[in-house]
């Protein structure tokens, strides 16, 4: 071969369109969906496009449009709901590969564009396609990163969520692989570039793959040319290359094996999988009888040529298997949800005591806004949420990043019947954890044991691999978790460090436990413990673990640092920097649990997922009705009902959006408050029967609508369904100790200007003694008894609802503030301060909580939100406003909040 031969690797992309959902569409028309795929690598790639024909024929069908694909044109109307299709787009990726940096070539990321495009029902009348293409316009669009291995192939489903102008969805399957490997000259290489625009491309599906004869012809010719060898590409390159098949090979059959039982005929299919282990040991045996360079090279070419052309056969019968059935459909969309969902669960801090801790506030759990803040920075600034890793198809927008993913402190107040112990001994536990919530145990303790080596010799290694020592923190585990998946499963990586016939070095070889983590959260998260192991433990471990001896050439490891083995060494990095971070906290005082390390959250069904049964009767009907804050409208907690509904598919839910006090939020509360009371009495008229639970969900200043309602004697039937309160920064203590100068002069300002009887109340100044005020009477009447969940969040970033009147909590910085309050924030909310008003509002606090303390049933949880400054930067922000809504249209903050934690109490 000449010296300047390169290799050529060729990916084929599959996209499968299956659905396309209209969640709240304003327009009413005709639509497709516009791909364009981009390679991120620095290295040219030349990529093809084909778009398969629909089997019934439709309006306008898809096709290819410049360097975009085209879907199948589709109407939506008011009736359509959800529109079934089976679009699929191909992608055919060629991309030089440097063999001799094989282990960095590994990953390859690409660019895909999803486009919505619209046009009015009478712009495709009497039309051809050429002529209605050019009236479509583009609605929305979401950019999406895949990222894409090399050896591992990619095989994924999600839905994609468009803005909120255009809320709608669609769902789509990603199938990609390595296909093949082909040799080429630099000249031939520069040839294809410039003709890239050429219809036929580089090359044509008769000659993808290099036949034997030609690679054999190329080595012969060179086989006089030792300086060439020398100076082209070596014999490890070659070795690589044939790895680096032999991987993809064994994913791929391994996922197809994998997919088996979810095809609806799975007995009719004949498939002998290729034993990739036993390939591997022919390939060694040949290599160590080679006598020079040129044998070793035509040995490596011959079986480079029959694993690509293995992988072809491979690909084509795992598309004709698998393509749109409704089974691999929903596997793959469940293995994302979970995966999406864990991620989320990173950066939220769960602690758990009892709710007689209520009483005595943040200052004997230690969990001061102070203290919560400094923790929160402690996460943002690790490097733990800075390497959080992306999904395989991830969308920065939909998904979040470190920038903008907010931070949330979860503490739960169990029930007094429910907790053991006494309040003085309420530290968490595992053992007392929820089974629920059953953590994993903590693998900090034995990390540094995580990895053993040795050094073996080249030549020995084989027999002294079998012989390498258990690790020590790993004994406790049961043997049958620890079984290799080779043969076929493509669990076992080939490396070519541990293929004869290169230089006598010697190599380190790491024992490794990847858990399911390790690809990216399919399944909960394993770590492995010293001193916390458990025979519960033992039950959440199982069928989790699996482990893999891993070669690294020693050179390689320590002159370039690089990854053996297509290891994926950003997760490893991640789970080191995630146990330093938990260390970090740990030694700061923080007594609790990441929530990414526990078995189970709360999200537990994928998007748009079809029920299996659906139970519409009204005696399982479960109300939620939904209370707009000042100034509000009937669609402010859209967001918060669209991701109930999407997190909890096919659950008997319906929902009130109360709209009757949207331009009366100014008044006092006992006006809003029969207001409601009445919308709401007509809405249950409405069923046949009363429902069997109801919920609330409240922001700002509906929640004291909310509250105040409960107390009016009309409701006192619903009392015993009542289900879940959920609080969005709701003022329950008032607005008062307000940390912003700004923002209380503002509320005294719209008070004068508005004569706002609400406000006036929230302030308190609606009764000269303070114990005839409207939210200190409303303080001693029952409410949260009544709920079997009440979430309380609130946020120190928002000044227009402080803290602590949102988590209903009093500390040292209360009385701090009433002492240290300027004459002129007294003169604008209490004019003046009247003497033991710190007292009148532990009072309240008092009130709230100590009905919920003697109840057995009532599980309180505070939610404390740390935003992201990314969100907003501007005077909002500054103001404390951007903390105030974001609670309404932050999708980032509402999709985490309730996917990992807050959904289960609707469920």
């Amino acid at each position: 071969m000449v010296a300047d031969d390169v290799f050529v690797s060729s990916v084929k992309l599959a996209l499968e369109f299956t659905k396309f959902c209209n969640i709240a569409l304003k327009l009413f028309g005709y639509y497709h969906i516009r791909c364009q795929l981009q390679c991120r690598k620095k290295l040219a790639s030349k990529i093809q496009i084909h778009v398969s024909k629909p089997a019934i024929p439709n309006l306008f069908p898809g096709t290819v449009l410049k360097d975009k694909a085209i879907g199948t044109t589709f109407e939506v109307n008011k009736h359509c709901r959800c529109v079934q299709f089976s679009d699929v787009i191909e992608y055919w990726i060629h991309i030089p590969v440097d063999f001799t940096k094989v282990m960095m070539e590994d990953k390859v990321q690409f660019n895909l564009s999803l486009e919505l495009w619209y046009i009015g029902e009478d712009g495709v009348l009497n039309k051809n396609f050429d002529d209605a293409v050019n009236m479509f316009k583009q609605v929305s669009k979401r950019d999406l990163l895949l990222n894409f291995s090399l050896s591992k192939g990619l095989h994924y489903h999600r839905p994609v969520l468009f803005d909120y102008q255009f809320l709608s969805a669609v769902s789509f399957t990603a199938h990609c692989s390595l296909i093949s490997v082909n040799i080429m000259s630099t000249k031939t290489l520069e040839n294809h570039f410039r003709n890239s625009c050429s219809e036929n491309g580089w090359f044509s599906e008769e000659t993808n793959v290099m036949s034997y004869r030609q690679l054999m012809q190329s080595s012969v010719a060179s086989k006089n040319s030792k300086k060439q060898i020398q100076k082209g590409v070596t014999n490890t390159a070659y070795i690589s290359a044939f790895c680096l098949l032999l991987n993809a090979y064994g994913a791929l059959q391994s996922k197809l094996l994998q997919l088996l039982p979810y095809l609806p005929r799975r007995d009719h299919i004949n498939f002998q999988p290729l034993n990739c282990s036993r390939k591997f040991e022919m390939m060694q045996q040949n290599l160590r009888c080679c006598t020079c360079d040129l044998e070793t090279k035509v040995i490596c070419v011959s079986q480079i040529v029959f694993l690509s052309n293995s992988l072809n056969s491979l690909w084509r019968r795992f598309l004709q298997m698998f393509r749109f059935c409704p089974g691999v459909t929903q596997k793959l969309a469940a293995e994302h949800h979970f995966s999406r969902v864990r991620r989320f669960a990173d950066g939220v801090l769960v602690t758990e005591n009892s709710s007689l801790v209520l009483f005595n506030g943040n200052e004997q759990a230690g969990q001061d806004a102070i203290v919560q803040l400094k923790w929160a920075n402690i996460v943002r600034r690790s490097s733990y949420f800075k390497l959080l890793p992306d999904l395989h198809i991830h969308c920065p927008v939909l998904d979040g990043s470190a920038c903008n993913l907010p931070i949330l402190f979860e503490e739960r107040f169990e029930p007094t019947a429910s907790c053991s112990t006494g309040v003085g001994s309420l530290v968490p536990s595992a053992k007392a954890f929820p089974s629920r919530w059953s953590p994993l145990v903590d693998g900090h303790q034995g990390r540094r044991n995580c990895r053993q080596s040795s050094t073996l010799d080249a030549r020995d290694q084989k027999k002294k691999a079998s012989s390498v020592r258990k690790l020590p923190c790993f004994e406790r585990l049961k043997t049958q978790y620890l079984k290799f998946k080779q043969l076929c499963f493509g669990e076992k990586v080939f490396n070519c460090a541990s293929l004869p016939n290169l230089n006598d070095e010697q190599f380190e070889v790491h024992q490794v436990l990847l858990s399911d983590a390790a690809k990216f959260y399919s399944d909960p998260v394993i770590s492995a413990s010293g001193d916390d192991y458990s025979e519960k433990s033992d039950e959440m471990l199982e069928n989790s673990s699996e482990q893999l001896t891993l070669y690294f050439k020693r050179s390689d490891l320590i002159s370039t640092n690089e990854v053996g083995s297509f290891v994926d060494q950003s997760l490893l990095m991640f789970a080191e920097a995630k146990e330093k971070c938990k260390k970090m906290l740990r030694d700061d005082g923080f007594c609790g649990w990441l929530a990414s390390d526990f078995a189970t959250l709360a999200s537990q069904r994928y998007y748009f997922a079809s029920p299996a049964a659906v139970d519409s009767s009204d005696s399982n009907l479960h109300l939620v009705v939904c209370v707009h804050g000042l100034e509000g409208s009937p669609y402010d907690l859209n967001m918060v009902k669209l991701f109930i509904q999407l997190n909890l598919p096919g659950a008997n839910i319906d929902f009130l959006m109360s709209r009757r006090n949207q331009m009366d939020t100014y008044k006092e509360f006992q006006l809003m408050t029969c207001n409601f009371v009445e919308e709401l009495l007509l809405h249950i008229s409405r069923y046949p029967q009363l429902p069997s639970r109801i919920s609330f969900i409240g922001h700002s200043l509906g929640n004291i609508i909310i509250r105040s309602a409960l107390a009016d004697p009309r409701l006192q039937s619903c009392l015993p369904r009542l289900h879940t309160f959920l609080s969005l920064n709701g003022p329950h203590c008032g607005v008062v100790y307000n940390k912003s100068s700004f923002v209380n002069i503002g509320l005294w300002l719209m008070q004068k200007w508005k004569k706002s009887g609400s406000l006036r109340q929230l302030t308190m100044k609606d009764n000269a003694d303070l114990r005839q005020c409207f939210l200190y009477q409303l303080s001693k009447l029952p409410c949260f008894e009544y709920f079997k969940y009440v979430l309380l969040v609130g946020s120190p970033d928002d000044y227009y609802v402080p803290l602590h009147s949102a988590l209903i909590q009093t500390t040292k910085s209360i009385h701090e503030a009433g002492n240290s309050m300027s004459e002129q924030e007294k003169k604008y909310f209490l004019s003046p301060l009247p003497l033991g008003h710190c007292t009148v509002y532990g009072e309240m606090v008092k009130n709230l909580l100590e009905p919920v303390v003697r109840n057995e049933r009532t599980l309180t949880v505070r939610y404390t939100v740390m935003h992201s400054p990314v969100i907003d930067t501007g005077s909002t922000y500054l103001l404390g406003k951007t903390a105030h809504i974001a609670v309404l249209d932050n999708d980032l903050f509402i999709e985490k909040f309730l996917s990992v934690s807050a959904i289960r109490y609707f469920a």
